[in-house]
């Protein structure tokens, strides 16, 4: 038997969850159609929700906008642009 010891019990910190941005929320009339190719990329586990694939299509709109040159100036740079590419 062993002699009696103090047991150590290591204290683990509770993870830390990331820092999310402020969101707001919107509503939005979509058709069936639009409907079900929400459900469908949902369902598939690409996206964890429809959230997920609305702002996916809002970023990939922004890019297309920010290559052609007509984004607005409230639009977001896609990842790994500079505002330079966009001006030219």
């Amino acid at each position: 038997m062993l002699p009696n010891r103090p047991h150590f019990v290591p204290q683990v910190s509770p993870p830390v969850p990331p820092r999310r941005r402020p969101v707001q929320t919107r509503t939005v009339k979509l058709t069936e159609r639009l409907n079900t190719f929400i459900e469908e990329a949902v369902a598939s586990g690409r996206y964890l929700d429809d959230g997920d694939v609305v702002r996916e299509a809002l970023r990939l709109l922004a890019l297309r906008e920010w290559e052609e040159g007509t984004a607005p100036t409230s639009a977001p740079l896609p990842a790994g642009a500079t505002a330079a590419r966009k001006a030219a």
